[in-house]
């Protein structure tokens, strides 16, 4: 019995030895057919067997041949454990480890300088966050789909494994084919069908391409062209194809190499009239991957006389004819394989195998003319595993072909993705002068959480930015700061953006408006102190402004009265706008006195009562931003201006909105109460033209050396005078007054209201339009001013003859000079008067005239 069961014990053992054989036999047959995947799978079975250094490391040698480097990391832990090891099956281990994600400094394997250069690379791989490539679900299918390329809009062709080895039934001649072809031909052979070329017309169907050549296992890699300087140049094709090769009545084992044939593209896509090119040597080495370019054929090749593996070449193309194959050189080739060429605005991309890749073909570049060293494309253009087919269409999309993320060497087409917009921004000033971070600039970019985004920005400078919504921030001493909205698309464009920075205008002044004063008064009428309420309101609406307030008097009386009567005069509304809550610390108050009058009546000149009255002013103006070692924001309402006219014209249209408010207020109060609609009165020189009311103020600007800020608390005291003097200076005054024409108090009798009303001379047929309390409304540019109906009726008839117009008579309204005006031109707007009012100056040549409000 004993005998019994050792025989059948050693049955057992050489049947299992047996066994093992058979599967390292057949798995050595498919491992030297190139077919790695299904010889991995029978040396695991082999290993189950028996376990043997030998099965352990021909499965981890095929898994890493296809990049599978989950398996290979596996089957390389099982090598190292075997006594059988050498130092190659250690670095082989090492890069197993790096390659499937996993920390090598966790194992106890340390590296020399050079094996850590096998491992890890040479060089520093570059990476990208601002693309991605993602597959294109149109040509990917199960199998393997690869090498896109087009020959026009719209049109494309692609290689694929997709559903041939069912239609051809050609199994059985694969099994027993050894195709030598590149190391990344090689991978797309791994238990799939044959590989075709398919065609996408745009119109919705793919189907494989037609060629005109008998016995092709493989077809791959269309590349398109048309020859150069050549008349009716025909659309041609380069491409890759594996063919059948006679086999030796010795050997049932046929060898072929890939080689590259040329062909015509008929209409319907078509490769017809194919011919192979003089470099094919099938039997002894491979040519593959061509691509045409300025009558240049670039292609890969094993060719004896290279640098090792597959090296670049180019040929020169001369109509059907072809110059000799030269070798671009050790910049270019090495001791791996380089393969998959392709050229774009005159750069050369192509994939290599090369020890500083990321795993399996990375995808370089350099420029055509060879001048520039060659770069790794890095993330994402390279993974892990096999990267190649670097293609870019007519659009500008950029695709390439990768196995990545795939325990098996099944191919994918991948196109590229940007995930940012590329901005350079400027900084400018409104001159157009540049800013850059020298100058104390702070620019950054915040997220649509209001936080800053990790990055330096400065002048020039390109910032990658996703999707979204931001804010630019810009900031600099002197300067208002700006916050700009930006939306980011994420299309990949490159923008330029410029932004400019406005300088804070400090102590500039705006006038507000003009305020009048009785004859050797101080006190606020009634008409200023509306004017004083809109000011109080244009102060509360911009807190960081101050008010400058200058009074003037008219030329009448000396100058030592005229200087504390006008300083009386800045006081008192002062004190009115103090008494509207208006803090005493931002106002600023100064007093001329009768030195800057504004128009011809000065000492001696006799001149109607009512062009003193507009000298006896106070100017009303903002004054912005009074503090120059402050930083100031823009007003309420503006985040960013591009000029400082803009910010001036939105104060502008602020301190309009604030009269017309107040404006508003007052008839309603004026209605509740039940009370006449009495608007008042403004006196006729409320309105002057603009460029005289701001005469003092312009000076103010153009002079610096001028004295623009004083307060009360600041001006020198003034000595008061003894009663006596001040007695002679203001009879002085009255006794002007008594000389001015006297007004004479007459009815406006005779003068019918709400009609026009025609005079007629002995010379002419004028019209004369009565203005009266009834149809008082417009604003007028008066000319002259009378004392009498009598004269003003028959001044108006003369002056209507003399300029051939219609003059409006203005009677009496309430006012207190009680003149009679003569107007040359009505308007419904303040801003039509002002826009017009030089204009008028001119054309009737250069008269004075000035502007009442009657609205």
């Amino acid at each position: 019995m004993k005998k019994i069961l050792v025989l059948l014990s050693i049955l057992l053992v050489s049947t299992s030895a047996l066994a093992q054989r058979n599967l390292l036999r057949y798995a050595d047959i498919e491992f030297n057919l190139k077919r790695y995947e299904h010889a991995g799978s029978q040396y695991a079975k082999a290993y189950q067997t028996k376990k043997t250094y030998y099965a352990a490391k021909r499965a981890a040698q095929s898994y890493d041949y296809i990049q599978s480097y989950e398996k290979a990391y596996e089957w390389w832990s099982k090598v190292i454990d075997f006594e059988q090891t050498d130092r190659s099956d250690y670095i082989s281990y090492a890069r197993a480890t790096i390659l499937s994600g996993r920390d090598l400094q966790k194992s106890s394997i340390v590296l020399s300088e050079q094996e850590r250069a096998l491992v890890y690379g040479n060089a520093s791989i570059p990476m990208n966050k601002g693309i991605e490539f993602r597959p294109l679900e149109r040509y990917n299918q199960l199998g393997s789909d690869y090498g896109l390329s087009t020959v026009k809009d719209g049109e494309y062709y692609f290689v694929s494994d997709r559903a041939i080895e069912a239609k051809t039934q050609k199994k059985s001649l694969r099994l027993d084919a050894r195709k030598r072809m590149s190391t990344q031909e090689r991978y797309r052979l791994n238990d799939r069908g044959y590989h075709g070329i398919f065609r996408d017309s745009g119109n919705g169907s793919i189907a494989p391409v037609s060629v005109d050549l008998d016995g092709v296992y493989h077809l791959s890699m269309p590349s398109f062209f048309k020859q150069q300087d050549v008349k009716e140049s025909k659309q041609e094709v380069i491409f890759t194809a594996v063919l059948r090769q006679k086999q030796s009545r010795k050997s049932t084992i046929t060898e072929a190499y890939p080689a590259l044939y040329r062909a015509e593209v008929d209409e319907d896509g078509s490769f017809v009239r194919v011919s192979s090119l003089p470099f094919n040597q099938p039997k002894t080495y491979g040519v593959m991957h061509g691509i045409v370019h300025d009558n240049k054929l670039y292609f890969s090749s094993n060719m004896p006389g290279g640098s090792g593996g597959f090296d670049l070449y180019y040929a020169e193309l001369i109509g059907d004819a072809y110059g000799p194959a030269v070798n671009l050189g050790s910049q270019i080739n090495g001791p791996a394989n380089e393969v998959f060429p392709y050229i774009h605005q005159n750069e050369l991309y192509f994939s290599s195998d090369r020890s500083e890749s990321l795993g399996g073909l990375d995808i370089y570049t350099t420029n055509l003319n060879l001048q520039s060293q060659v770069r790794n494309m890095g993330i994402p253009y390279n993974s892990k595993q096999d990267d190649f087919g670097y293609f870019v269409d007519g659009a500008g999309e950029k695709y390439i072909s990768s196995d990545r993320g795939k325990s098996e060497s099944r191919d994918d087409i991948y196109s590229l993705v940007m995930l940012y917009d590329r901005y350079k921004m400027r900084v400018m000033t409104e001159g157009g002068g540049i800013l850059d971070g020298s100058q104390d600039l702070e620019l950054k970019i915040l997220g649509a959480d209001g936080k800053e985004l990790l990055m330096k920005i400065t002048d020039g400078k390109v910032s990658e930015l996703e999707a979204g919504d931001y804010t630019v921030s810009i900031k600099k001493k002197g300067y208002f700061p700006a916050r700009i909205p930006l939306k980011v698309r994420g299309e990949g464009k490159e923008q330029e953006v410029n932004y400019t920075l406005i300088p804070i205008p400090y102590k500039q002044v705006i006038a507000i408006d003009t305020i009048y004063y009785e004859l050797d008064k101080h006190a606020i009428r009634e008409d200023a102190a509306l004017k004083l309420n809109v000011a109080s309101d244009v102060l509360g609406l911009f807190k960081d402004f101050g008010m400058n307030i200058t009074s003037h008097t008219d030329s009448r009386a000396s100058d030592a009265y005229n200087e504390r009567l006008s300083k009386k005069r800045a006081q008192s509304a002062a004190k009115y706008l103090k008494n509207k809550g208006v803090d005493e610390n931002v106002m600023t108050l100064e007093w001329r006195g009768r030195k800057e009058l504004v128009n011809p009546c000065g000492v001696g000149v006799d001149c109607p009562e009512l062009l003193h009255e507009q000298n006896r002013r106070s100017i009303l103006s903002l004054q912005l931003y009074p503090d120059v070692n402050k930083d100031y924001e823009l007003p309420e309402g503006l985040t960013y201006i591009t000029s400082t006219e803009q910010l001036i014209e939105f104060l502008r249209k602020k301190i309009i909105a604030a009269k017309d408010s107040l404006k508003a207020a007052q008839k309603v109060e004026d209605k509740v109460t039940q009370k006449p609609v009495q608007k008042l009165q403004e006196k006729p020189a409320q309105k002057v033209e603009e460029k005289v009311t701001q005469k003092p103020v312009q000076k103010l600007q153009e002079k610096p050396s001028q004295k623009v800020e004083e307060k009360v608390t600041q001006k020198p005291v003034q000595k008061v005078e003894d009663k006596s003097a001040q007695k002679a200076e203001k009879s002085s005054e009255n006794k002007s007054q008594v000389l001015a024409p006297k007004v004479e108090q007459k009815t406006k009798e005779g003068l019918k209201p709400n009609r026009v009303t025609k005079y007629s001379s002995d010379t002419t047929n004028a019209s004369v339009a009565l203005v009266n309390e009834s149809n008082r409304g417009g604003y007028y540019l008066v000319q002259e001013s009378w004392e009498t109906e009598q004269v003003a009726v028959k001044r108006a008839d003369e002056l209507s003859k003399e300029l051939n117009t219609l003059v409006y008579l203005i009677a009496p309204l309430q006012d207190k000079s009680k003149h009679y005006k003569l107007a040359i031109a009505k308007y419904e707007s303040y801003e039509e008067v002002h826009k017009i009012i030089n204009k008028m100056r001119e054309k009737y040549k250069n008269k004075k005239m000035w502007m009442l409000d009657y609205q």
